[in-house]
């Protein structure tokens, strides 16, 4: 199962739009140099429970069960906090480490646990680590970080911010789609985010009704109808790294009901090894229509399909790259695939610009025939 299957058309339109703001790809660098997981490292393993077969084992079992359904093999580190907010959060960016708070593990049952493992271990699967990181930096500390750590001016760190930002909230919607595919109950996957969202007490035993959440968000929906609420809305939003609980609860109850995901539980769904030929510069055909497709395509031309587009991670040391790059700027990896070497029917390898083989005088693959006589 390839990410690719499930990720929201918003979250890879947004991270394109990040490629292109300048500087953009320079501060990535820079967090990769100055800012990596180690900061969030070693706060963790010093102050937080790391779970496993030995520890709250029933609370990981179903970690891995989860990272199973997602096709993870590289198992991320687990761990509790003893913050009491309802929240859990993923940071890394060469080692994945999630961590649950336990004011969430306290309020949510196993299910809704369950869509929230899956949606941590989302972000793992979409490769979105080093944008999320500089997106909580930014979002925690304030866009003073991007001018004094990274040396960028204030007219080039604004674009930035709110193009993270944007992104940032996107890239939710895919990893509450990956909850939904872990749990494979939209019901549990919507309670989850709404009990986030501030709806129910374990204690109180007050069951979250999701037609009156779905009516929330058509209301929250119907701002757009006036300018000066829409504004307010922005307002309030464009500074947010997550979209509104309320209205991602709405959504993934919609898409369960998709053809998309429909297709997934049916076992039709973009493979890694789809996804590594368009990574290696290779066309492929739309699944519905047909239409031959470029690489890096994420949606069919033709039909609005979803395609096979190779994932933005170096597949060496997983940090997001550019299509255009030839090289990783983080590890130095090749990103375009070697030529297979020619070589001759009899064996003999061919270098370029030969036109017959040294051994045997055969013409080489590829030559063109003597030039015509004028």
């Amino acid at each position: 199962l390839s990410a690719l299957s499930f990720q929201h058309r918003a979250d890879l339109e947004a991270i394109e739009a990040i490629k292109k703001v300048p500087m953009a790809a320079s501060v990535m660098r820079k967090v990769n140099e100055l800012w990596t997981e180690k900061f969030f490292y070693v706060s963790t393993i010093g102050d937080d429970l790391k779970l496993g077969p030995q520890q709250l084992p029933r609370i990981y079992e179903m970690f891995r069960e989860a990272a199973h359904i997602l096709d993870i093999h590289d198992l991320p580190d687990l761990y509790l906090n003893t913050s009491y907010e309802v929240n859990a959060f993923a940071f890394g960016m060469k080692k994945y480490t999630i961590v649950l708070c336990s004011g969430l593990v306290d309020l949510l049952d196993d299910d809704e646990l369950m869509a929230v493992l899956g949606h941590e271990l989302g972000h793992v699967k979409c490769e979105h680590a080093l944008y999320k990181t500089l997106a909580a930096i930014v979002a925690n500390i304030g866009g003073d970080v991007l001018t004094s750590f990274f040396g960028v001016t204030q007219l080039v760190a604004l674009p930035i911010q709110a193009a993270l930002f944007a992104w940032s909230r996107k890239a939710e919607l895919s990893c509450d789609r990956a909850a939904l595919i872990a749990t494979q109950s939209p019901e549990a996957s919507a309670r989850a985010l709404a009990k986030i969202g501030g709806g129910g007490l374990r204690k109180r035993m007050d069951p979250v009704n999701l037609d009156a959440v779905c009516a929330q968000a058509t209301e929250y929906e119907k701002l757009d109808d006036s300018i000066l609420l829409k504004g307010i809305s922005l307002y309030n939003a464009w500074h947010k790294t997550h979209p509104y609980p309320i209205y991602r609860a709405k959504a993934v109850l919609e898409w369960s009901k998709g053809e998309e995901y429909a297709k997934i539980l049916a076992g039709d769904y973009i493979t890694h090894a789809q996804a590594a030929a368009l990574r290696n510069n290779q066309s492929t055909s739309c699944r519905r229509c047909g239409m031959t497709l470029a690489a890096h395509t994420a949606f069919c031309p033709g039909c609005g399909e979803r395609a096979a587009m190779a994932p933005a991670g170096c597949p060496s040391c997983r940090q997001p790259v550019d299509p255009s790059w030839a090289v990783c700027t983080s590890c130095g990896a090749s990103l375009r695939a070697e030529a297979a070497p020619v070589a001759c029917a009899c064996g003999t390898p061919i270098k370029p610009g030969w036109r017959f083989c040294q051994k045997c005088g055969a013409t080489t693959p590829g030559a063109a025939g003597p030039p015509r006589a004028g």
